[in-house]
C-alpha cells in the first residue's frame, strides 16, 4: 500500500445544486449569516410522514474573512442532485 489517495473524479460535478421538494421547514442557526462556503457536515434523520429533516453545517465567510459555522436544517420529502449543465434533470 503506498499511502496515496487515488482520487475518483469521473462522476464529480462542478458548481452541483442541492435541490429540496415539499418543503415543511428551514432553519438557520445562527439567524443571520448566509451559508456561502463549504459543506462540513451532514445528517438525515426520518421523520413522520415521509419527511426528512436534512442538516447541514455550513462556513460563512463574511468581507473580512472571517468564517462562521452556520446550522442549516432543513424538513422536506425529497432531494436530488442537479448538473448546472443539465439543468431540470434530477440526479437521484
Amino acid at each position: 500500500m503506498s499511502g496515496k489517495w487515488d482520487y475518483y473524479n469521473e462522476e464529480n460535478i462542478t458548481d452541483g445544486l442541492l435541490v429540496f421538494s415539499d418543503i415543511r421547514s428551514v432553519l438557520f442557526d445562527p439567524a443571520g449569516p448566509i451559508p456561502n462556503d463549504y459543506i462540513a457536515d451532514l445528517s438525515v434523520e426520518a421523520l413522520v410522514d415521509d419527511y426528512h429533516r436534512f442538516r447541514f453545517v455550513v462556513a460563512s465567510a463574511d468581507e473580512f474573512s472571517q468564517s462562521t459555522e452556520v446550522v442549516v436544517t432543513i424538513d422536506a420529502k425529497h432531494l436530488h442532485l442537479e448538473d448546472p449543465l443539465r439543468p431540470g434533470v434530477a440526479i437521484e
